[in-house]
């Protein structure tokens, strides 16, 4: 009798066992999905942000592809030619795309961009088409005032990223240090957070800026924590300390990604979604960034 009883235990107990596992299961299997720390959303909202600080995420994803690169992307000399290298090298960053965003529509969204903006890789071109798309325009002091009646930018913004564009490429071309350069950008932050805090404005003015400005900043601060990614450092054996000319870069990309992104909606529809800003900025900020690091430089250039 006693040891009909152990039995009877053992089989009430694995049955309760049995639905404990399957509810289980079943809860797990139903769930929404979760971001993971790991993962950044390219939505920003639209309520009118007032400091830098709320735009960071899109330079730590800018960050982010970087690191991939450095740690991560394996050189293959057996690649020839500059369309394949870049080919390779933007279908690598498409898997950190995969990796590194949460949603469908923001992954697709960078790897759009990034084929788009994959010639950036080539530092040539990318000041090339800077200075066509950008600085050539921007003789026109208000060419982000208006198109077509449209009012585009606030006065204030539209100083302001003439100011951003014309300090990163005077950065990459050597006309300004960089020590300049980052003294520039500080100076627009600080700025930037004052006259946001103080202004009645808009709910989406500003976001352009802020986004370029964010990528920038971290760009910087990337750069100053991994020295031994600079090409400047181990070709001309410059100070540790000290940034190449060409970090200036990120920004050039990312200003010609927003820019383009921004003024090209407004145009065609008078409305703008900043996903598609964001995302635009960072893959131009991206491919900027990525063409000047060390191995990829030197691998790009056929300097291996």
């Amino acid at each position: 009798m006693k040891k009909k009883n152990i039995y009877l235990a053992l089989f009430v107990a694995t049955i309760m066992l049995t639905f404990i596992y399957l509810g289980g299961c079943k809860d797990s299997s139903t769930s929404e999905p979760e971001i993971q720390t790991d993962q950044i959303s390219l939505y920003v909202g639209g309520q009118g942000y007032k400091n830098i600080a709320a735009y960071k995420k899109y330079g730590e994803l800018h960050n982010t592809f970087l690191t991939d690169v450095k740690n991560n992307f394996v050189v293959d000399n057996s690649t020839k030619g500059k369309s394949n290298k870049l080919t390779k090298l933007v279908n690598f960053q498409k898997k950190s795309a995969d990796k590194y965003l949460f949603s469908e529509y923001d992954k697709n969204l960078i790897k759009s961009n990034l084929e788009d903006y994959k010639k950036y890789y080539l530092k040539e071109d990318l000041i090339n088409d800077f200075k066509e798309n950008i600085l050539d325009k921007m003789k026109n002091k208000n060419w982000l005032l208006k198109s077509s009646n449209l009012l585009l930018l606030p006065a204030y913004e539209q100083e302001a990223i003439n100011n951003l564009c014309e300090s990163s490429y005077n950065a990459c071309q050597g006309i300004i240090s960089i020590s300049e350069f980052q003294a520039t950008v500080a100076q627009m932050t600080e700025s930037y957070d004052e006259y946001y805090s103080e202004t009645s404005v808009t709910e989406d003015a500003g976001t352009l800026l802020g986004i370029c400005l964010a990528i920038t900043q971290s760009s910087i601060d990337w750069w100053q924590q991994n020295p031994d990614a600079d090409i400047y450092d181990q070709l001309v054996k410059t100070n540790k300390t000290a940034l190449a000319p060409w970090v200036a870069a990120d920004a050039l990309g990312a200003l010609c990604g927003g820019i383009s992104s921004y003024v090209t909606q407004r145009a065609r529809t008078g409305g703008v979604s900043w996903t598609a800003v964001g995302g635009a900025a960072v893959a131009g900020a991206v491919a900027g960034s990525t063409g000047v690091v060390g191995k990829v430089f030197k691998w790009l250039g056929g300097l291996f």
